[in-house]
């Protein structure tokens, strides 16, 4: 039988604080159809910022180097989200491969990821979109 997958779910920008109920049922759903979530701490997060720039930027290492993480999904949109970016480390995404996926302001990541490092993204929904009690077949 094969694993299943495994979300890591970071906060790039905002973390989900203000929409938990809708992050939570978006999770569980990921999870009724089989995915494993790991959620970094900042995700929870309430504000216009989920920490730091420095701190997100940790975090989305984090889910970068773990290698029980298949794919990354940003937790939700935002502004801030180009403050990470001078803290990344690109060339651990360079030696560890994943789709990161998010919508609006992880444009900016999305990008450069492509552009600079030559990395298929996905552009689609983030972590709090999953909130149907039935997925559409497209989701």
């Amino acid at each position: 039988m094969p694993c299943a997958t495994t979300i890591g779910v970071t906060a790039l920008s905002a973390g989900v604080g203000g929409y938990l109920d809708d992050y939570l049922k978006s999770i569980n759903s990921l999870k009724k159809n089989g995915f494993n979530i790991y959620e970094t701490k900042s995700v929870r997060n309430c504000g216009n910022v989920s920490n730091t720039g420095e701190v997100r930027a940790l975090e989305f290492e984090e889910v970068i180097t773990n290698s029980d993480v298949d794919m990354i999904m940003c937790a939700t949109g935002g502004d801030f989200l180009i403050e990470t970016l001078p803290h990344i480390n690109f060339d651990l995404l360079n030696s560890n491969i994943k789709w990161v996926m998010g919508a609006s302001d992880p444009t900016s990541i999305l990008y450069i990821i492509t552009t600079k490092l030559d990395i298929a993204t996905l552009y689609g929904l983030n972590a709090c979109s999953y909130d149907q009690e039935v997925l559409h077949e497209s989701l």
